[in-house]
């Protein structure tokens, strides 16, 4: 975990919560240590390279008998939503591990290396978006909106893409269902609802916690910020 300087805060990225709930041996942290006083969330697309000619659900048959590499930067890295959707779907993907971040794993797909990749929003809308204008790549579903309910809602960053249920509905009429579905909505919750967090310690005092949040929600409130986010494209 990235700590910040002094000890009374720190922040959490969301690997860190596939890593736990994954069971990784590595893991020296309990969230239930932390109270968390900023949360922000994110999004994230699956896509292919359009020499497989798969550009959608209605070739699920094709996408099932394609072998494919997949640049991924560990077991339990924020790809793993990613990776168990293609393993609900029947894809035949390959994951090569090692990569030392997302961005490494979309080089690879650029040098042909790996036939399909995910990122999250920001990198998707200012990176991916130009190879599939360059008719280089094809956007297959969105990593989506899972409520609280734990119903799926389409992403608002691309709300024309489907979700991966939609994209899983469209592709063999039915919907997805059963332990492997309600994991990857756990690993949606732990790795992509909670992307990004500043924490306290739990015991830390009441007046605290609240200092930190009232700070928060002034950043968040403010004008300026939103500027920011709209445009770095964040959401």
């Amino acid at each position: 975990m990235r700590r910040a300087r002094q000890a009374d805060r720190a922040g959490s990225a969301g690997h860190l919560g596939l890593d736990a709930i994954s069971g990784d041996p590595r893991v020296r942290y309990d969230y239930g240590n932390w109270t968390p006083v900023l949360a922000s969330p994110t999004g994230g697309v699956v896509y292919i390279n359009l020499q497989y000619g798969i550009d959608g659900a209605d070739d699920i048959g094709a996408l099932r008998q394609t072998e494919m590499r997949f640049a991924s930067q560990g077991p339990t890295q924020l790809e793993l939503p990613a990776r168990l959707a293609f393993k609900i779907l029947g894809m035949q993907v390959k994951p090569v591990f090692g990569m030392d971040s997302r961005g490494q794993g979309r080089l690879a797909f650029k040098r042909g290396e790996a036939g399909i990749d995910f990122q999250t929003t920001t990198a998707y809308l200012s990176s991916v978006i130009p190879l599939i204008e360059g008719g280089k790549a094809a956007p297959l579903f969105a990593l989506d909106v899972v409520n609280s309910d734990g119903t799926v809602s389409r992403d608002p960053s691309y709300p024309d893409l489907p979700s991966f249920p939609e994209f899983f509905e469209q592709a063999t009429g039915g919907a997805p269902a059963g332990e492997a579905c309600e994991a990857w909505k756990a690993m949606m919750l732990a790795g992509f609802a909670l992307q990004k967090m500043i924490v306290v310690p739990a015991d830390a005092p009441e007046e605290t916690k609240q200092m930190w949040r009232d700070a928060v929600q002034t950043v968040v409130d403010a004008p300026s910020c939103r500027t920011w986010i709209r445009r770095r494209k964040i959401g």
